[in-house]
């Protein structure tokens, strides 16, 4: 691709990894709004709100000036998905995200990642588990497992 295709593709992808992946020297509201401003220019008073209303359904408790460093990996966790929401992207990889959360919370992000992948018809939301249990509580149309043997199992839901 031309740079200017692959930039335009990468602006369509959104990663949430089992670690939040988040800048070490920016604080947890600066990793929300730091793809707004690198894409956008600016954050706008309703991306604010949104990333408010993520946070209280998240039930984020943390310090929003705090540098990841002084967040649990739940609470990295939870910025990671606030910021790759915000920009709407139309696939979305959630990398192992589920792992180790206890029932309450999961089931917070299981539907909220369900009711995002929702918003958009042509939205591709891409579950990276290891784990097959815990694909039970989402609402997929398919399954595939793949298995150290290289061998593919896909089924549908």
């Amino acid at each position: 691709l031309e740079p200017e295709q692959l930039y335009e593709l990468r602006q369509q992808i959104g990663i949430v990894p089992f670690n939040g992946g988040l800048v070490s020297n920016l604080k947890a509201w600066e990793n929300i709004t730091l793809p707004l401003l690198y894409h956008n220019g600016l954050v706008t008073s309703e991306d604010e709100q949104t990333a408010l209303a993520y946070l209280t359904t998240l039930e984020y408790s943390g310090n929003v000036m705090a540098l990841p460093a002084h967040l649990s990996l739940h609470e990295r966790r939870i910025i990671a998905l606030v910021r790759a929401f915000l920009m709407r992207p139309r696939i979305m990889l959630y990398c192992n995200i589920f792992e180790g959360m206890p029932a309450p919370q999961l089931s917070t992000f299981t539907r909220l990642t369900t009711e995002f992948h929702a918003t958009s018809n042509d939205r591709i939301s891409i579950y990276l588990t290891t784990s097959a249990d815990m694909t039970v509580d989402l609402n997929v149309d398919t399954i595939i497992q793949l298995h150290e043997s290289n061998e593919t199992i896909s089924r549908n839901a």
